[in-house]
């Protein structure tokens, strides 16, 4: 970890003038833009009026349906004997333009119509496999179902009505619903969440649920500190995007490489960013040419040969290490009010570990001498309110009246499976002889939930299956059929939630846990 607090070298300023991916662009546009609408989901899913690129009306979505779907749906109904869907033809006719579109696309429209490159042919593909296995009486159509239901859910925008009215309507026909089996989803549910990696692929762009939480808190007015706890990798670094889209930002970093690639994608999106890396005053401030406001050009390329980096007024995101931070604070409150700043620290624990180190001095001036009234401690092992009395007050009394509040997320897409030296998965039912430190165990997994992020699915359903069938659960509550009231029930968070449960709530049989472990064990 370098914990170096220096200048940036050229590779550095290069490194950051790099683009990021198309895809992550969009993922950061999305939460500069959340910050106005906590509630923005976006989906590039393309549907066949968007690929085609046609303005949508209904006539067309007629036109598309006969065209493309009707024939194929048509034979469905017949084999699997469904309800034709009927449709009232338009009197008025296509523009000629739209059809030279039409006919100009229709060889790749059927390229696209096995792979799933579209959603409505998407949603053929799952609804027709769905008739064949539930035929076949085969029990993988529970799949299939859950898979379709998850996918309606999207955010896509302009899909045939025609497709998703008739499939929906036999989704819910009763003869169907009662016949789903939450037992095969939750048995399956690592196949479809996971490996099958179709949802994830397809899901929509929104902001995490701490992002909203934090945004909203934000744009309250008033001194604040906000503790910030969320897993890593869910989008904590890149908050700050958001929130300068109303206030000027000190984003403070132990570790460089954190303050890098936030800076990097904060230029992709075109937000003016300043450094303060290993500074011995404020004239060791560096603005990257975005947020330059008097400088000189060559006058033969054009290019920017000079910035005066005394000039601040446009910076938007000023990027510190501990070192710099008091000169950083300075510069922006020289051109910003104090009360429009937020100072962003990341892992402001980091060293505290130590007894003794040469960041605990420069940290205590940090926040001894700091003004500015509005901070976000931003960590994943941050410690709690009651664990850091003696900080708040420091802060209150600093700034009276200052509103004190705690974020935490357990949000968790991806599963990082702890793998011990034998090569296999770390779960707490293989890590203790006595069921008493068990329970403590998922009790302590309970209350720190970002720790599910390490408990693997595929385990957790073993475990979970093996309780059920053996009755070996004390409680009905906790029993399987009641646990999941519907098919919307099953996620991966309440999957792992489950099995924590579970693992709580054995039957006191002194022999129930021995014989439990031994058969988990041996069936590893």
């Amino acid at each position: 970890m370098d914990l170096l607090q220096r200048k940036l070298i050229k590779h550095e300023w290069e490194s950051i003038e790099i683009p990021v991916k198309p895809r992550e662009k969009k993922i950061l546009n999305m939460i500069k833009m959340g910050f106005k609408n906590v509630l923005i989901r976006e989906n590039d899913k393309d549907t066949l009026l968007s690929y085609m690129k046609i303005p949508h009306s209904d006539m067309m979505d007629d036109y598309l349906f006969e065209t493309y779907f009707q024939k194929e749906l048509d034979a469905l109904c017949v084999t699997y004997k469904l309800n034709k869907v009927k449709i009232k033809k338009s009197k008025k006719k296509l523009k000629k333009a739209d059809m030279i579109r039409l006919k100009h696309n229709e060889k790749s429209i059927s390229k696209n119509n096995n792979n799933n490159n579209l959603y409505e042919y998407m949603l053929l593909n799952y609804f027709r496999k769905m008739l064949e296995l539930k035929k076949a009486k085969d029990n993988n159509w529970y799949g299939c179902y859950y898979i379709l239901h998850n996918l309606f859910k999207l955010s896509i925008r302009h899909a045939n009505r025609h497709i998703i009215t008739f499939i929906k309507d036999v989704l819910q026909q009763e003869s169907i619903q009662k016949k789903i089996s939450i037992k095969h989803l939750v048995k399956n549910a690592p196949y479809y969440l996971e490996k099958d990696g179709i949802l994830q692929k397809n899901a929509d762009r929104c902001l995490y649920e701490h992002q909203k939480e934090l945004f909203t808190i934000c744009k309250r007015y008033g001194p604040k500190m906000i503790l910030y706890i969320a897993p890593t990798g869910t989008g904590k670094t890149m908050s700050p995007l958001g929130l300068s889209e109303s206030y000027k930002i000190i984003f403070v970093c132990a570790v460089r490489h954190v303050g890098l690639a936030l800076a990097k994608s904060a230029i992709s999106i075109e937000k003016k960013v300043a450094f303060a890396f290993g500074c011995k005053d404020v004239t060791d401030i560096r603005l990257h040419y975005f947020a330059a406001k008097d400088f000189t050009r060559d006058r033969r390329s054009g290019q920017i040969r000079h910035v005066d980096s005394t000039v601040g007024d446009n910076v938007e995101i000023m990027i510190t290490d501990i070192q710099s931070y008091l000169y950083a604070m300075y510069y922006m409150k020289s051109f910003n009010s104090v009360d429009n700043i937020i100072v962003y620290w990341d892992e402001p624990t980091i060293t505290m570990d130590y007894p003794q180190h040469e960041f605990h001095d420069i940290i205590k001036k940090n926040w001894q001498e700091n003004v500015i009234p509005n901070m976000v401690l931003s960590s994943a092992t941050l410690p709690r309110e009651e664990e850091i009395v003696q900080t708040i007050m420091s802060f209150r009394q600093k700034f009276p009246g200052a509103e004190i509040k705690s974020i935490i997320s357990h949000d968790c897409k991806k599963t990082i499976p702890l793998i011990n030296k034998e090569g296999f998965k770390v779960m707490p039912h293989y890590l203790f002889e006595d069921y008493k430190t068990i329970k403590k165990s998922a009790k302590h997994c309970l209350t720190n939930r970002t720790l599910l992020r390490h408990l693997d699915v595929e385990e957790c359903v073993r475990f979970v299956l093996y309780a059920n069938k053996e009755d070996l659960i004390k409680s009905d509550r906790y029993k399987l059929e009641t646990y999941f009231e519907n098919i919307d029930a099953i996620s991966m968070k309440t999957i792992k939630t489950y099995y924590l449960d579970v693992l709580g709530h054995l039957k006191k049989d002194t022999n129930v846990w021995e014989k439990m472990k031994k058969k988990m064990v041996d069936n590893r």
